[in-house]
């Protein structure tokens, strides 16, 4: 099963030049993270960060994996475009062949800010940072834990993975059509 997401647009006016300033710029049609269960979670050596990063979301198994689920890897940019090549671009995310894809969006807010709190905190890994705030003006969350936190931490190439996960996860697994917030999610078959 593959799941797909996409959040109901609830922002205000939101300055493009701005978001650019507070995102990075990818070069890569997508960011995307998997959950830690091995020594070598994305699959190539490589991650954003060279061990893996623990996130507490209201329902991982909402993106597709386990319900214990806590750690995770954001992937270089190739094992990426590995994981998520040929998926709609207006999506906020689609959970495939285990990872957690962001596509790459042609305006930065849309990469950056999230009306959701999980998304932007699985964004944030994705890029290789971790944490997100919320940004009153918007009404949106935005990823890092403070405002420039992820302006630089994406690397295409990745750093390479030292760390195995720090506690016992889950394995992925497929099981739950789940709806959060204002997300929906639809499972094909």
């Amino acid at each position: 099963m593959k799941y797909i997401s996409n959040s109901i647009f609830l922002g205000a006016a939101f300055s493009i030049s701005d978001a650019a300033a507070h995102g990075g710029v990818i070069h890569s049609n997508y960011t995307c993270l998997v959950e830690c269960t091995g020594a070598d979670p994305c699959g190539d050596g490589m991650g954003q960060t060279n061990t893996c990063l623990s996130a507490t979301l209201y329902d991982a198994t909402a993106y597709g994996f386990g319900s214990m689920a806590t750690e995770f890897l954001g992937c270089s940019a190739t094992k990426c475009n590995d994981y998520c090549d040929g998926y709609d671009k207006t999506l906020t995310w689609v959970a495939s062949m285990g990872a957690l894809c962001f596509p790459k969006k042609d305006d930065m807010m849309d990469n950056t800010m999230f009306t959701i709190k999980d998304d932007a905190m699985m964004a944030a890994i994705a890029r290789g940072c971790s944490g997100s705030h919320y940004m009153p003006d918007a009404q949106k969350h935005m990823i890092g834990d403070n405002h420039d936190d992820c302006d630089s931490s994406f690397s295409e190439p990745g750093v390479e993975f030292s760390g195995a996960p720090s506690s016992a996860s889950s394995f992925i697994t497929f099981t739950s059509l789940a709806i959060v917030g204002v997300s929906f999610v639809v499972s094909l078959v």
